[in-house]
């Protein structure tokens, strides 16, 4: 927080709801069509960082990133994003989106190497406006589910927080039918 206050001094003071970090291909003003596609990937400590880039250069980012890992890791493999078929989620239906806030269905949801992985790691599941409060329900494992969505959360709350993070808590709790 104190670099980001360093950076946009407004920020002081102000009331932090969750920390979440990944790709934003587009930083900056206008279109986006005068933004260089460059981007860098650079390997320091054990992290890997993405810096540039354009969502025309996702699956290729995605590639190179995952090579960096692995050669981090000491392993071998091929990154399959290149040859994955995507899914458009401008064809389903409407009955068959799952969250409305960010456009996640039911076809993705029920995709093989989804089976047994909590979806919203793929498609966004429960970080649109409603937070996963409309949507946890449809996790493989809603338990799990709840752990990841609160991941970004507990980091974040302090002391004036606690009361309303207990009550946000069980009501995701109750969405999820737990």
């Amino acid at each position: 927080m104190r670099e980001a206050v360093a950076l946009l001094p407004a920020m002081r003071g102000v009331r932090i709801i969750r920390a979440f970090s990944g790709v934003r291909p587009l930083a900056g003003n206008g279109d986006g069509r005068d933004l260089s596609r460059d981007f860098k990937i650079c390997e320091q400590s054990g992290v890997v960082s993405i810096a540039g880039g354009k969502l025309t250069t996702y699956r290729l980012i995605a590639e190179m990133a995952s090579d960096a890992v692995m050669r981090m890791l000491g392993e071998r493999g091929d990154c399959r994003t290149r040859t994955a078929v995507l899914t458009d989620i401008r064809r389903e239906t409407p009955a068959a989106v799952e969250c409305r806030c960010e456009s996640a269905g039911q076809r993705i949801i029920e995709m093989d190497f989804l089976k047994g992985v909590d979806v919203s790691k793929y498609n966004r599941l429960g970080f649109g406006t409603c937070q996963g409060m409309r949507c946890a329900r449809f996790a493989r494992s809603p338990e799990a589910f709840l752990q990841e969505r609160w991941k970004g959360v507990r980091p974040v709350l302090d002391e004036s927080q606690l009361r309303q993070a207990y009550v946000s808590w069980a009501a995701y709790r109750t969405r999820a039918g737990k």
